[in-house]
């Protein structure tokens, strides 16, 4: 393995250990508006000291199906154009729907993050990265997701989004180098951010809980807790529903909260309905400003 210029090996081992450090102590502090968000990103040191394991990255690689990607900044193959689904104005008020029906089911699913030790039960997270398409997983009390992923598979189950545009979106974790990183508990440069502008990728509005005379969300927007440093803290999607005299918008959620505390690897419900103003306080810092919510179109 050739050295690496500037700074040693050593040198940089330590500041990676060192940045998870912080993120864990940080976990810690501020359970809930961290929860939702994967490690700190530090993929850009580790491809400094990373090399002479390609064997292991075949493995890796043969075991989600893939080809021979070439880890072009983790751009993974070509995708087929999407089919069906997205561009359909009614697009959100069928996810809406499929999100109400969940709800009504009263299935149950496992909350998680991109942590290592989440992998083996994020089936949905393993089908959107699979080369072939197989069969969409069913939820289930022992199937990992996080907030936004629940919405993305309300979408592919009513045929909103197609399996090649799901795994469009999650393009920067194909590729060798980037799955093994992602076993080892290191997302992709700027992936919180990335996973933010899809989400959102249409025009989007600030709310104001304090207002009742802002902008409120329409059946099917989807609302985003912007996350200190790492993109969402947070998203849901709205009802269409305003509670009360301060217009309290009602969402479809998938996290603990308000019900239970915000502890990764809950089984909780697949869909709670609850409103923004119940969530909010499970998302801020208490002793710090409070960062914006965003809605809007989601990516369909």
């Amino acid at each position: 393995m050739g050295r690496v210029v500037g700074i040693g090996r050593s040198e940089l081992l330590r500041r990676v250990l060192s940045a998870m450090h912080q993120r864990i102590m940080g976990a810690a502090k501020g359970v809930a508006e961290v929860a939702e968000q994967p490690l700190r990103n530090v993929g850009r040191e580790l491809r400094q000291v990373a090399g002479g394991t390609d064997g292991k990255d075949k493995d890796l690689a043969r075991e989600y199906g893939w080809g021979d990607s070439r880890d072009q900044a983790g751009a993974g193959p070509r995708l087929a154009e999407p089919t069906r689904g997205s561009a359909a104005k009614d697009a959100p008020l069928i996810v809406a729907d499929e999100l109400h029906r969940i709800h009504l089911s009263g299935a149950k699913a496992t909350w998680t993050n991109f942590l290592p030790r989440f992998i083996p039960v994020r089936k949905f997270e393993a089908w959107i990265l699979s080369k072939t398409e197989g069969p969409l997983p069913p939820l289930s009390p022992d199937s990992g997701y996080n907030c936004r992923e629940m919405i993305l598979w309300a979408a592919a189950k009513s045929n909103v989004l197609t399996h090649a545009q799901l795994r469009k979106q999650y393009a920067s974790l194909l590729g060798r180098k980037a799955l093994r990183f992602r076993k080892e508990g290191f997302l992709p440069d700027n992936f919180p951010q990335k996973m933010q502008q899809v989400t959102l990728p249409h025009e989007r509005r600030a709310y104001n809980p304090a207002d009742s005379d802002s902008p409120r969300p329409q059946r099917g927007d989807l609302i985003m807790w912007e996350g200190w440093g790492e993109g969402n803290a947070h998203t849901a999607m709205a009802t269409g529903r305003l509670i009360g005299p301060d217009r309290d918008a009602e969402v479809y959620s998938f996290w603990p909260p308000p019900k239970g505390e915000a502890i990764l690897g809950t089984q909780t419900d697949a869909v709670q309905i609850t409103t923004v103003n119940a969530l909010t306080p499970y998302v801020e810092v208490p002793g710090v400003p409070p960062l914006p919510i965003w809605f809007g179109r989601g990516p369909w």
